[in-house]
């Protein structure tokens, strides 16, 4: 099943730091105010949030291929329980 959302808008707020040339980390937030299909809701707000690592494989070059790892979620609120939920 879907979940009935129109699409909108995404903000996102990202900052990351490197350890070394080839290691490094990024942290991210969005965040958007879509309506919902269904009759029950119809503002809902999405929050997505994560954490990554980063290999970087040539860091010299001007081109510089990575890899990336991490965990993240979202929180989804609406005025009912068909649409709040955190992942």
């Amino acid at each position: 099943g879907g979940q009935h959302l129109d699409t909108a808008p995404v903000y996102s707020l990202r900052g990351g730091y490197s350890f070394t040339d080839r290691v490094g980390v990024e942290a991210g937030l969005d965040y958007s105010i879509t309506s919902s299909r269904l009759k029950t809701d119809k503002d809902i707000a999405i929050f997505k949030y994560g954490v990554e690592g980063l290999y970087h494989f040539m860091p010299d070059k001007k081109l510089v291929p990575f890899v990336a790892a991490g965990l993240g979620g979202y929180n989804m609120s609406g005025p009912s329980a068909l649409v709040s939920r955190k992942t």
